[in-house]
């Protein structure tokens, strides 16, 4: 009769305990190297799991996300703060980060191709845009359904209701940075447009009347800015971002009359005082910028501009904080960040 076990018997009795001694280290290092395998394996499967779940995430907040997304569950919880998400195109979700942390202000980088002459494109490197980061896709559709939705209802209050929950009176500020083209992008930006006019969305100035009226949603036009094209138009719903660099001069100032022209003006902390760095380590702007950039904010509000100052210094974090504190004691209007978290908690 075979026996399975006989010949491991016979071994034990021929041989003795020693040769069972000297092979259990060999097994034990075995069993450790099998269930060390075992484990990268099963955390492998987990990985790409995980990877595969994410890009999924991703896949459908790019394609159902924005439709998804309510008022209430949006800025139900949000107070307004006066920062200004600037490059807003950079974000994981452009528009709707900003709106999640109470800013009231964006800015997107928008270029115009003849080539594809309906279509305004959304990026900060001319390089690098893509047909599918437009303006309609990335802001303009998710703005007006957000508009929509706060609208939709009875409202006892007079006007609009705006995107934040708890403030529907207060407007958002969306800037457009026109960084070529600017006649053909600003006719292809107001004609888009027209659907926010149509449900009485848009801040307008209305020149014949001579009537200003505030809408939830304000639009501000910067960067290469066609101000013949905008300030000859009877309906002025684009408004233009002043040069506040150029407000203290009364003949200049002139052109940019506020709720006709202009609500806003900004301008670089370089063009303004001739460095876009903090002199001192610890102290921040010296007391020289700081006398110039209180000449100009004055100049600014003295004519009801606001004002916002951009390309301060972004390193040290200790730098950055103490100019964004000197700002906001000289009464700038709107701090210009690219880190919202970090413009919330400084």
């Amino acid at each position: 009769m075979w026996k399975p076990w006989g010949q491991a018997y016979e071994d034990l009795e021929t041989q003795g305990p020693q040769k069972v001694k000297r092979e259990r280290p060999f097994r034990t290092l075995h069993t450790h190297i099998l269930a060390l395998m075992l484990a990268l394996a099963m955390a492998v499967v987990a990985i790409h799991f995980y990877l595969k779940a994410a890009q999924l995430n991703r896949e459908f907040e790019e394609e159902f996300g924005p439709r998804l997304i309510t008022i209430e569950s949006l800025t139900h919880d949000v107070s307004i703060k006066p920062i200004h998400s600037h490059n807003d195109e950079w974000r994981r979700h452009p528009l709707l980060d900003a709106l999640r942390a109470g800013a009231n202000s964006i800015e997107a980088d928008c270029y115009y191709r003849e080539s594809d002459p309906d279509t305004i494109l959304v990026g900060h490197n001319p390089s690098y845009l893509s047909r599918k980061a437009n303006l309609d896709a990335m802001y303009l559709d998710h703005l007006f359904d957000l508009l929509k939705q706060s609208n939709a209802g009875p409202d006892s209050r007079d006007g609009k209701n705006g995107i934040f929950y708890t403030s529907p009176e207060t407007t958002t500020y969306f800037y457009v940075d026109i960084k070529n083209n600017r006649e053909q992008l600003l006719e292809v930006f107001q004609h888009k447009l027209q659907r926010f006019l149509d449900n009485d969305f848009l801040t307008t100035y209305n020149s014949t009347s001579d009537t200003f009226h505030e809408g939830p949603l304000t639009i501000i036009v910067t960067g290469d800015v066609p101000y013949d094209q905008i300030s000859s138009q009877e309906l002025v719903y684009t408004f233009i971002d002043a040069p506040l660099n150029e407000l203290v001069d009364p003949e200049k100032a002139a052109l940019y009359p506020a709720n006709k022209i202009s609500l806003f003006a900004s301008a670089s902390l370089g063009q303004l005082t001739g460095s876009h760095k903090a002199v001192s380590l610890f102290n921040g702007l010296s007391s020289s910028q700081l006398a110039d950039l209180d000449k100009f904010i004055k100049a600014a509000h003295s004519i009801n501009l606001k004002t916002r100052i951009w390309d301060t210094p972004k390193f040290t974090k200790a730098i950055k904080h103490k100019v964004w504190k000197q700002l906001i004691e000289l009464d700038s209007d709107y701090l210009n960040v690219d880190d919202l978290r970090e413009a919330i908690h400084f």
